[in-house]
């Protein structure tokens, strides 16, 4: 019998092809794309804090 770590990778390789399948690359790149900017992770950590 397989761990539960190797029934995780197979099922999720499993929902990767799947999800592969139902959308294309460039389905995916103009979804990605249309997407707002993302905030600079750095700068929100580290900038002081200003509520107290």
């Amino acid at each position: 019998m397989a761990n539960i770590l190797d029934k995780i990778i197979a099922d999720k390789k499993a929902e990767v092809e799947l999800r592969k399948s139902q959308v294309s690359l460039e389905q995916l790149k103009e979804e990605v794309g249309s997407l707002p900017k993302c905030r600079n992770f750095y700068k929100a950590v580290t900038r002081a804090n200003n509520r107290g």
